[in-house]
């Protein structure tokens, strides 16, 4: 690999961030995407040890690591290998240590050293197939036997605990328009229908306090109960959101399903 494909490496992958930040500036968006994504997490009171999210990964997926980071080692120490295979196992490194010093580290944040150690593990294992002078077949099993194990995990976390969420954003789409709006604190049903407020997510006492003073109440001071009032949204989750406190009761009938509300008119369906 020379230095040319180095730099061919590193284009690839700033042109998706370069058309990202165009439609941030074109559509006026950029002011709530920096405030959001950037100083919320720089002022949160909470943190995010980068050990404990590591090593929630280095779990999930123990065989890749182990492999990206033997692999760096192996390529900086290998003469054979030429400049631009290490200033990429070099990025890597670099990537993963910053990662390490991140105050709120997020699952997401494991993300940006994975590309170029992904590209030292690659080198690694055709260089190890290569000397061992595997066939096919054997060569394919050992993949597979490397990709079974973060498979599982995914399949067994992800495929059997999300029934009921399924069946609560069916009975949200079936009881709405698309111009309807709704109120969802837990990211549970907010699916092809609009939500009061893009905060939504951040729905704790804390986190609006923290909003409220970045933004020294500009736009205007984000208050939940308010909103809903003022909005009217057809459906709600008391994530977040006290009923008694907001006197919201009046307004709003439970579900059968615990924590979501539905504006009293209209029929329901079944």
């Amino acid at each position: 690999m020379s230095v040319r494909s180095v730099m061919y490496f590193i284009l690839s992958f700033s042109l998706p961030l370069f058309f990202f930040f165009v439609y941030l500036i074109l559509s006026g968006a950029f002011r709530d995407y920096f405030l959001m994504n950037w100083l919320f997490n720089i002022h949160r009171a909470t943190r995010i040890p980068a050990l404990l999210t590591f090593k929630v990964s280095f779990l999930q997926n123990t065989l890749l690591w182990l492999l990206s980071l033997f692999s760096v080692i192996f390529l900086l120490g290998n003469r054979e290998v030429n400049g631009g295979l290490k200033t990429v196992g070099f990025i890597g490194a670099v990537l993963l240590v910053v990662f390490g010093f991140a105050k709120n580290a997020a699952k997401q944040y494991c993300l940006f050293p994975l590309p170029p150690l992904c590209v030292c593990s690659g080198y690694t294992i055709k260089w190890a197939f290569e000397r061992m002078r595997l066939r096919e077949p054997h060569k394919l099993a050992i993949i597979a036997l490397f990709l079974s194990v973060p498979v599982s995990i995914l399949f067994m976390t992800i495929l059997p605990s999300n029934q009921r969420q399924l069946e609560v954003i069916d009975y949200v789409i079936k009881n709405s328009r698309e111009t309807d709006l709704i109120y969802d604190g837990d990211v549970k049903f907010n699916l092809f229908r609009r939500d009061i407020h893009y905060f939504w997510f951040y729905a704790s006492e804390d986190t609006i306090n923290m909003y409220n003073r970045i933004t020294h109440k500009i736009p205007p001071e984000y208050d939940i109960c308010a909103l809903v009032k003022a909005r009217r949204p057809v459906f709600i989750s008391d994530f977040g959101l006290d009923m008694k406190r907001c006197r919201l009761s009046y307004l709003y009938d439970e579900t059968r399903f615990g924590g979501l509300y539905r504006k009293r008119d209209g029929e329901v369906l079944r």
